[in-house]
């Protein structure tokens, strides 16, 4: 059974993680149509199937490609959101990030 906080977790990290993957695949079909803009008129394709055929198979293909660092700036990015909006101590206090515990060079941790 997920927890409340668990769900909440898991919601704001996967809308971060979507939020950035929509940027990225928009600037790389911008990036691309510019390109490829005359190739597609040389082939005098219409527009659905350049959509349906080509960029649905391009976009998929480079999310499934950049996922890795996708995730990694979407992990940056959420905790850094959760830290500023101080949510890490409060899940801290409720000894949910028990690894946070560990002293830095200004002493222990207030939480510890």
């Amino acid at each position: 059974m997920i927890r409340t906080l668990d769900r909440d977790i898991i919601t704001r990290f996967l809308g971060t993680f979507f939020f950035i993957l929509v940027l990225i695949m928009a600037v790389a079909v911008v990036f691309d149509i510019s390109e490829k803009t005359e190739d597609f008129a040389k082939m005098s394709a219409s527009l659905g199937e350049i959509v349906t055929r080509y960029y649905f198979n391009f976009v998929i293909y480079y999310a499934n490609f950049f996922s890795g660092l996708l995730i990694f700036l979407a992990v940056i990015l959420f905790t850094g959101r959760l830290a500023h909006r101080s949510d890490v101590i409060t899940f801290s206090a409720c000894c949910v990030y028990t690894w946070m515990a560990a002293p830095s060079k200004y002493g222990p941790a207030p939480w510890s």
